[in-house]
């Protein structure tokens, strides 16, 4: 179950948002053969008695063993200025974008990490603020 065919390496996102292709490991190719089925769509409730998942809110599945993985994101609230000024790398699509502002502001990373980097320039928004970005698993 994954709301996406594609498999998202999170250890390798630094990698995307710096250029770099990474292979596109698609997530039912990668269990074709191993008797798992592939399932796309979101876990909307679980019903442990009864051993079913909700997808979607629109069917149910049956399963034998549940491994329940969350996935997580970074949290950008609970310290203040994180929203606006760090980037996360919460998906691929994330780091796309930051590797997006950086090839569209070929000077954008020495000024951010220059310490007396004039006014004039500030850092873009962090991608997961940036309106179509959206952030899951």
């Amino acid at each position: 179950m994954n709301p996406q065919t594609r498999f998202t390496e999170r250890l390798r996102l630094h990698q995307t948002a710096s250029g770099q292709t990474l292979a596109d490991l698609q997530i039912p190719d990668q269990v074709a053969g191993t008797g798992v089925d592939f399932v796309q769509g979101w876990v909307t409730g679980i019903d442990a008695d009864a051993q079913t998942v909700r997808i979607d809110d629109a069917y149910t599945l049956r399963y034998d063993n549940l491994i329940y993985a969350l996935g997580s994101v970074a949290d950008t609230e609970t310290v203040p200025g994180v929203d606006e000024f760090a980037y996360t790398l919460n998906s691929a699509h994330d780091a796309t974008l930051l590797a997006d502002i950086w090839t569209d502001s070929p000077t954008a990373p020495s000024s951010w990490q220059a310490a007396d980097s004039p006014a004039s320039s500030p850092r873009p928004r962090s991608p997961s603020s940036i309106p179509n970005s959206t952030s899951c698993c």
